[in-house]
């Protein structure tokens, strides 16, 4: 059996201490990076945040100009630039054009149920809408309903009321 010299002992105990020391700085260098790190994911967050803020600013003064029709019967092959015409011009009595539309469809996919689908309508102006709804009143009785169209969020916060 080989004896193991006190000054090899040493000599280990030495590299142990030096490979102990190396391990603690390798520590230290590895907490000033996650530091590091954590402030970045904090400056990202935050900038993320008010990115959001600044989007749904930019979508609520798009959706100003949109509105929702609700229960206006769907027919087979409809022509819906006659259905919305007819909506603004002879239900609500506003001399309406196709100029002031910007687009309009019925949302959601599902054709299959009985239920006449939301016609999403964009107009070019938001004063054209302010308007609809001044004549809102004059829907009375035909069933049909209108809305802002708003943020999902904001829906929702709606509904809470």
């Amino acid at each position: 059996m080989d004896s193991v010299t006190n000054k090899q002992i040493f000599e280990l105990l030495q590299q142990t201490s030096n490979d102990v020391q190396d391990i603690k700085q390798d520590v230290t260098n590895f907490k000033e990076e996650v530091e590091i790190l954590k402030h970045r994911v904090e400056a990202v967050e935050s900038e993320n945040a008010n990115l959001k803020k600044q989007l749904s600013f930019h979508e609520e003064l798009i959706r100003k100009k949109n509105i929702l029709a609700f229960k206006i019967v769907e027919a087979e092959n409809e022509v819906l630039q006659d259905v919305v015409l007819d909506l603004l011009n002879n239900k609500l009595e506003i001399n309406a054009t196709l100029n002031d539309l910007d687009n309009f469809y019925r949302i959601c996919e599902n054709k299959k149920t009985n239920k006449a689908r939301p016609i999403l309508i964009k107009f070019t102006r938001e004063v054209t809408v302010r308007e609809i709804f001044k004549n809102v009143t004059k829907l009375r009785g035909t069933g049909i309903s209108l809305a802002k169209d708003l943020l999902p969020e904001k829906r929702a916060e709606s509904k809470t009321l």
